[in-house]
């Protein structure tokens, strides 16, 4: 019996999780899907002037993406490129990553750091010019 009430106080603990995670999810999705469907739906439509769109629904800039092989051509050299940027990034840094969670005993936030510093000079760079 009291495993019962055990179990149901657990799954209300977790609905009370899940309450608390919704407001912050539901923003994230909005603030990720609300751009992506508006460039989905902008797709369609077709431009008459440079400050103005005609709303009509067209299939016309996906007809000429298709239809112009300069534009299959950069598609193709896109996607094998970002191919070959995933397999490199991969195979350099899976081995590394293996290396500092299991060898690295001293200095492993040093090397952390080191290997996340890249993604830090957009942001560097603008906190030290302002």
């Amino acid at each position: 019996m009291i495993r019962y009430w055990e179990k149901i106080y657990a799954k209300s603990e977790n609905i009370k999780a899940y309450a608390l995670l919704f407001p912050a999810l539901l923003l994230v999705i909005l603030a990720m899907a609300s751009p992506m469907l508006l460039t989905f739906v902008t797709s369609f439509h077709t431009q008459v002037s440079m400050m103005e769109i005609d709303t009509t629904l067209t299939l016309g800039r996906y007809k000429d993406f298709f239809s112009k092989p300069v534009y299959t051509t950069l598609l193709g050299r896109s996607i094998k490129i970002s191919f070959f940027v995933t397999l490199v990034t991969l195979i350099t840094t899976y081995p590394l990553a293996y290396y500092i969670a299991f060898y690295v005993k001293k200095n492993k936030m040093l090397w952390i750091v080191l290997m996340t510093l890249p993604f830090w000079t957009s942001y560097l760079l603008r906190v030290f010019s302002w």
